[in-house]
């Protein structure tokens, strides 16, 4: 039976490409980007890649080297590429029919059967115009499974005669054989670095060998896992292209704190804009929350040592933010002790359902028409952020702990270009 072609469209360097668009004068120079709390690099350019700067190390190893090579270094501003991400896929949507969003930088398309004869033409126009409407970079692959996909895009993407786009539906079976031959075991998706370990083990090496071997001699060795990639290797797609999005069980948002909190009024600051965080994403997935578990904790390395939380339910599934802070803040005060340095702090939204199938509670106090009138103040206040700016309305505590010692180090964070007014770059002109 025939398949649908699958193009897979992965961002190069996304966050470092991100920076670039509003400083063209880091094209082609080296640049890195800093996770949360500018702890380790999690972008890299390729000169940056070049000039051995390792992927995950933290930063105080490199930062002698960025200074000498004149690397330029930047915090994560996930306002920004969250934002560049959404311009993105909406390229990709005008034109396909079908896009899974896989990650903050890559997307699954679909096209139908009788685009088999033109699917490099369409990869080639999906290519420019992301990069002449947003200007981003990009790398993409098609094939006829996910698995292939992959490796597809990956190939573009270190291979500049491809111009960015590689696909492997038009090759014979000799050239694929070839292809796959090239490809070390450990470069497949889903084949970690153990999982690679325990192929070599049994003289499995490359993509080749693994979609050669027998079924049942994958199983024994890595699992059913294992035999879905050697049928995707086949071109036999196992991995289903997810046309919506699927309503997720539970939506965390943590982080470590920019220094050491002792005080409990400061742990609460952290914890509401953690929920107020969260209860947007809750609002813009269209969800209600029917519990909430709160965690703390101090530094694993260092003793005296705490940790501890607990899940608060909900009287009823809300996505009220209100309501959901004063539930968070009801289980901090169950479980914070006093006389510790705290380094981090989170929340975890659980029970998750549809707001569209959301059931009254006959004998909830505030429920009832007040949950109407909730939704509406929180979508009031979404859009006048969102228009306006992202902290004009919110909760009063965050105005009152101006130091914010549990927001986290980004002392070189790009501008927010996109999402705020007064970062919004400008020409001056002569009269």
């Amino acid at each position: 039976m025939a398949v649908k072609p699958i193009v897979l469209c992965d961002c190069n360097n996304f966050f470092v490409s991100c920076e670039r668009i509003y400083r063209p004068d880091l094209q082609k120079k080296p640049v890195i980007v800093l996770s949360s709390n500018d702890g380790c690099v999690v972008s890299r350019s390729n000169e940056a890649k070049a000039l051995g700067i390792p992927m995950g190390v933290p930063f105080f190893q490199v930062e002698k080297a960025c200074r000498h090579y004149g690397i330029a270094v930047f915090s994560s501003n996930f306002e920004l590429y969250q934002d560049i991400s959404s311009r993105v896929i909406a390229v990709m949507k005008d034109n396909a029919p079908t896009v899974e969003v896989y990650s903050i930088d890559e997307a699954f398309l679909t096209f139908d059967l009788s685009s088999y004869a033109h699917i490099e033409e369409k990869m080639a126009q999906i290519h420019k115009q992301v990069y002449q409407w947003v200007g981003i970079p990009v790398s993409i692959g098609a094939a006829s499974s996910k698995t292939l996909t992959k490796l597809a895009a990956e190939y573009g993407k270190k291979h500049e005669e491809t111009g960015g786009c590689y696909s492997l539906l038009s090759l014979a079976s000799e050239e694929m054989t070839n292809f796959l031959e090239r490809v070390p075991v450990g470069n497949i998706w889903g084949i970690g670095k153990q999982l690679a370990m325990r192929l070599g083990k049994h003289r499995i090496r490359t993509a080749r060998e693994l979609r050669d071997v027998r079924d049942e001699r994958i199983m024994k060795i890595i699992g059913m896992p294992g035999v879905k990639t050697a049928w995707e290797l086949r071109g036999i797609p196992c991995i289903k292209i997810k046309e919506a999005e699927t309503l997720q069980k539970t939506l965390q948002v943590s982080r470590s704190f920019g220094r050491e909190i002792k005080d409990v009024d400061g742990i609460a600051a952290a914890i509401t804009h953690f929920v107020s965080s969260a209860g947007i994403r809750l609002r813009q997935e269209k969800a209600l929350a029917g519990a909430i578990s709160v965690y703390i904790t101090t530094n694993p390395f260092l003793t005296p040592y705490y940790s501890n939380s607990v899940s608060i339910p909900a009287p009823y599934p809300t996505n009220y933010t209100p309501q959901l802070i004063k539930l968070a803040l009801l289980g901090l005060d169950r479980i914070y002790k006093p006389g510790y340095y705290y380094t981090k702090a989170g929340v975890t939204l659980e029970d998750l359902s549809s707001r569209s199938y959301m059931q009254r509670y006959l004998f909830a106090k505030d429920e009832g028409d007040d949950a109407d009138k909730k939704q509406t103040l929180m979508d009031v206040v979404d859009a006048i952020n969102e228009n306006v700016g992202e902290k004009i309305i919110s909760p009063a505590i965050l105005h009152f702990n101006e130091g914010k010692e549990w927001a986290p180090r980004s002392n070189l964070k790009s501008p927010a270009y996109t999402t705020r007014w007064e970062d919004v770059p400008y020409v001056e002109t002569a009269d």
